[in-house]
């Protein structure tokens, strides 16, 4: 309630710097502002309520000031204390610690069943390239794999909305998109195996991702519509196995989401 005396010590509090002595200095000033404040209160505020609005602000002012006599040394023995934390807690820092550097990368906190899950650096690796790539906040982690080894470099991002194959030959470079597939447009996922030409025994793992296709005019039935089947190369069988599985369940899952009915649209279907 008391304009001048509030601008007065807010000054002073402005005035502090990081060192722990000067905040022990703006302390005590602080408390012989609020010392001094609640000491002439009664006086100051009774003379300007006198000046400013006349016999009302006599009484007005005299009440402010009785206020004030209680509260300004309240005030200013809080701004000792906060500025005695202050004080403390630069004065226990370190000037030449630095952070540790970290040893692992952030976990990831919501899993398939909505828990969250055992740490595991794959899942902690698939995260964090998940959200380097654009408009990503509404997607939920499902699965990183490896793809092929070495130059080729290829690797497969599984989330709740999309599948993402891509390269990364350079860890702090940004990851190039080689095949980006929705969950709309995908009829499903298999491994498939091809022999290499003139061997019996070599033998070349893919994932397999049929896609759906427009409908043409004329075409009305569900068999007839014609199907798009990019391959994506695997070193290995059980990559193949796992990676498809993965894609397949995040399918079945996105499609069972979208054809829930939530609670509001159920009212809606009521009334």
């Amino acid at each position: 309630m008391d304009d001048k005396h509030e601008e007065h010590r807010q000054r002073l509090r402005n005035k502090q710097t990081a060192s722990g002595a000067e905040h022990i200095a703006a302390g005590i000033r602080g408390l012989g502002l609020g010392l001094y404040g609640g000491l002439t209160s009664i006086v100051s505020q009774t003379y300007t309520g006198v000046t400013q609005e006349g016999i009302p602000g006599f009484f007005s002012g005299f009440a402010k000031g009785m206020v004030g006599t209680v509260t300004k040394p309240a005030i200013g023995f809080l701004d000792l204390a906060s500025s005695t934390s202050l004080a403390v807690r630069d004065t226990s820092k370190n000037p030449l610690q630095k952070m540790p550097v970290r040893t692992r990368k952030p976990r990831l906190v919501i899993g398939l069943n909505g828990m969250m899950p055992r740490y595991a650096t794959n899942q902690a690796i698939g995260q964090e390239l998940l959200l380097s790539f654009d408009n990503t906040r509404q997607e939920i982690f499902f699965g990183y794999e490896v793809l092929r080894e070495g130059e080729e470099d290829l690797r497969v991002l599984i989330s709740s909305e999309q599948v993402r194959v891509f390269s990364q030959s350079e860890p702090m470079l940004p990851p190039t998109s080689v095949l980006n597939v929705c969950y709309r447009d995908l009829y499903q996922c298999k491994p498939v195996v091809l022999q290499v030409e003139g061997s019996s025994v070599d033998h070349k793992h893919y994932i397999e991702l049929t896609l759906k296709a427009e409908k043409t005019e004329g075409i009305a039935r569900a068999s007839e519509l014609a199907y798009k089947r990019p391959k994506v190369r695997c070193d290995s069988r059980n990559i193949a196995w796992k990676v498809a599985q993965q894609i397949n369940y995040a399918r079945n899952l996105h499609e069972e989401l979208r054809q829930t009915l939530h609670s509001q649209d159920e009212d809606s279907v009521d009334d």
